[in-house]
């Protein structure tokens, strides 16, 4: 806390808003400035010292007045928590993930059992996880440990279709498939089918998936982690015996695809993932990995159309710019590779690989 300073108030200022009393024998946080620091109070507001609150709400939760500090904060400006979980969600959307985390956090400590702001710190710490996983292993598993633990707790304070739903999506996506089907099961019990059709529609297509293609075989799940576990030879097997009995489950093809692309067969990596696409399944995780094969197999013109597949689906995705950037290095186009480098830490400024190209280039121009 070496940016905040503490003051009280005058006793004249003590006094009652919205029914709480406010006590001058607390001191208030206050972000230092030019102004504080030589000990004028004029420009003080109620909004430097909630800034300063909500700083210490989200990193100094054993601090000894922080009670005091989120029943100050709900009487003063009693609309604020939503509108930090608006501003929150905006952030994480733009990519601006550092300012989304601190301000989720910044609610949890104001309100701890604020479900709706848990499952959004959830989905950020998931979505941090899923950029993390090709480049630091180690801190993606760190990320997904973390998102699983906050759907855990929405799931003891709010047992919603809404939370169940997001629960069943993280499950899906890590391949748990029984888990899945046990949340997205409970949220079409407790949906209103008249007013989240779009959403039915697609969690019945899910459940669909889950049943006719067998998904909950423990095959692909074994297969799944042997690979994440870097045992790929032993994953491709698994998985290999579970399409030559199912060859129509795109996702077994996925796992197969991504077991040799991290052992460098890269040729038989872009087979697999085009048959994915055959089988209907044409996600940005698809496209991008067809296009990473290409890459590496010496196939720039077919890497570039995936890439730009991709980025049409998502115009804001780090990953596929990046790739885009390495693409075009490889290409010796520098000038563009750095074009999409920048770029994508417009998007992320913790992108890693776009920061290690980038001084690459600055070293060859």
């Amino acid at each position: 806390m070496n940016e905040i300073v503490f003051i009280k108030i005058p006793e004249k200022l003590a006094g009652e808003i919205n029914g709480f009393n406010i006590d001058p024998e607390i001191p208030l946080p206050i972000e230092k400035d030019e102004s504080i620091e030589k000990g004028s109070l004029a420009e003080l507001s109620w909004e430097k010292i909630i800034a300063a609150m909500l700083q210490i709400l989200a990193f100094h939760r054993d601090f000894q007045h922080i009670n005091y500090y989120r029943e100050f904060i709900s009487a003063v400006k009693p609309e604020l928590k939503e509108q930090l979980i608006d501003t929150g969600v905006e952030k994480a959307r733009n990519n601006d993930l550092t300012t989304a985390e601190e301000i989720f956090l910044a609610v949890e400590g104001l309100d701890p059992e604020n479900a709706i702001n848990i499952i959004n710190m959830a989905l950020l710490y998931e979505h941090k996880a899923s950029l993390l996983s090709e480049t630091n292993q180690t801190e993606s598993n760190k990320y997904f440990d973390k998102a699983f633990d906050l759907y855990k707790k929405a799931l003891t304070i709010d047992s919603s279709e809404n939370t169940h739903y997001y629960a069943g999506k993280f499950y899906f996506n890590q391949h748990n498939f029984e888990k899945a089907k046990e949340h997205f099961s409970i949220y079409m019990e407790l949906s209103d089918s008249s007013e989240d059709i779009e959403r039915r529609k697609t969690v019945l297509k899910i459940l669909k998936e889950i049943e006719v293609n067998n998904m909950l075989d423990q095959k692909i799940k074994k297969a799944y982690d042997m690979i994440q576990l870097c045992q790929e030879e032993e994953g491709i097997k698994i998985i290999s015996e579970f399409i030559e009995k199912s060859p129509d489950i795109w996702n077994a093809w996925f796992i197969l695809g991504w077991g040799y692309r991290r052992i460098e067969k890269y040729k038989e990596a872009h087979e697999a993932f085009l048959k994915v696409l055959e089988l209907g399944e044409k996600s940005v995780d698809v496209l991008n990995e067809i296009a990473i094969c290409s890459i590496e197999t010496g196939n720039q013109k077919e890497a570039e159309k995936y890439l730009l597949q991709a980025l049409k689906i998502e115009p804001e995705n780090v990953k596929i710019i990046s790739n885009l950037g390495i693409l075009h290095y490889k290409n010796k186009d520098i000038k563009k590779a750095q074009s999409f480098f920048l770029s994508s830490l417009e998007y992320d400024e913790n992108d890693e690989i776009a920061k290690k190209y980038l001084e690459i280039i600055a070293k060859e121009i």
